[in-house]
């Protein structure tokens, strides 16, 4: 199915192509919808196409030797990914599955190549959201190696406020449904770390938890 190109003029990575590229880019542009669980990108697929989430959410996820799954990223409306494989031909050994019901938008190696690589306004929005997320990652790296759990989970739930937080009258929603488990991954600390941190975060008032999700009553409280 062709994407929606009202959408498309929303998501940041396609904001600078002008009405009449995206119209003539709109068969590049396929869209498909997937079930909760339901695997959208395997490792060894990862040179292929890159893609868009257009609604839902969607993780990616590793295993262990022993099986076990490692929550590495989650990506949420307007993110995308699988680029950086089709800019170096390199994969990555991890999957990427829809977390709730999601329609996602994928765009094939060949026309990433010679329909969107050829278009300045394209390659220019391309390398300042590359460069902004390696400033992101520096910080997380920093993050990882100097502060304390709680510092670290600040952070997590900071990023995940900006890219799929919702704001209701008593402040910002993180409901993304994440274990203590997948929140210690991310923070690279123990789940032990983690529920101490969550339970000081609250005695603090600076957030609220309960059934799959997080309140923050007032964001800047946790730079």
């Amino acid at each position: 199915m062709a994407a929606d190109l009202d959408f498309l003029r929303t998501v940041p990575l396609f904001s600078e192509l002008s009405s009449e590229d995206l119209e003539e880019l709109r068969p590049v542009f396929a869209e498909r919808s997937y079930t909760k669980g339901e695997v959208i990108l395997r490792a060894d697929e990862t040179a292929v196409s890159m893609y868009v989430v257009k609604t839902g959410a969607v993780k990616v996820v590793a295993h262990t030797a022993e099986g076990k799954e490692v929550l590495l990223a989650l990506h949420g409306p307007m993110d995308f990914f699988g680029e950086m494989a089709l800019l170096d031909g390199r994969t990555e050994p991890a999957d990427v599955v829809a977390r709730e019901p999601s329609v996602v938008i994928r765009i094939t190696k060949r026309d990433f190549e010679n329909a969107l690589m050829v278009r300045r306004s394209f390659v220019h929005a391309l390398i300042r959201i590359l460069s902004t997320r390696c400033r992101e990652a520096w910080e997380q790296v920093k993050s990882l190696s100097h502060y304390t759990a709680e510092a670290r989970l600040k952070a997590i739930l900071l990023e995940l406020a900006e890219k799929q937080g919702r704001r209701e009258p008593r402040g910002i929603v993180v409901d993304v449904g994440l274990t203590h488990q997948e929140l210690a991954t991310m923070a690279g600390v123990s789940r032990e770390k983690v529920t101490r941190a969550l339970g000081e975060m609250e005695r603090k008032g600076l957030i609220e938890s309960g059934r799959g999700r997080i309140l923050i009553p007032d964001l800047e409280k946790l730079y």
